[in-house]
């Protein structure tokens, strides 16, 4: 019986360790962008050791080409109604580093710096606006949330 159950305990361990990948990274979005998992954010790597953050932490929904990321950040815990709209040109190779003013959860602030290549934060009618005069035609959807 015990036997049992350590084997059905490692099925379902397996399961959902295949079903969500990576604890760390939630998808490889190509060109050195990887979303990472809770707290879902976006950082950027040449060489996969050195990570900077390419946009604020609580992404809640994306969408990525060979060009772009779109994203979409929930701003506080507090009032979920608050979100963010970012631009990531991926290309973009010359822009530097930003410093950007990032709130956490319980909505104390601190500054950390940002990929360049970032444009945003947007309201959501900038962000459309935005990517109409870029004709970027990209849909978003929500992240995956692994239990």
């Amino acid at each position: 019986m015990k036997r049992f159950l350590i084997l059905e305990t490692l099925l379902m361990l397996m399961i959902v360790f295949e079903g969500c990948g990576d604890p760390y990274i939630e998808n490889d979005l190509g060109s050195g962008y990887y979303l990472f998992a809770d707290p879902y954010e976006i950082l950027f790597s040449k060489n996969d050791n050195h990570y900077e953050f390419v946009i604020e932490p609580h992404v809640v929904s994306y969408v990525y080409d060979s060009n772009y990321i779109l994203a979409k950040t929930k701003n506080s815990k507090y009032n979920p109604t608050i979100y963010k709209f970012w631009l990531v040109d991926k290309k973009d190779t010359i822009s530097h580093s930003i410093d950007s003013v990032i709130f956490t959860p319980d909505n104390r602030s601190y500054v950390r710096s940002v990929k360049g290549s970032v444009r945003g934060p947007y309201d959501s009618l900038t962000f459309v606006s935005v990517l109409d005069s870029l004709n970027i035609q990209l849909e978003m959807s929500n992240v995956k949330v692994c239990q």
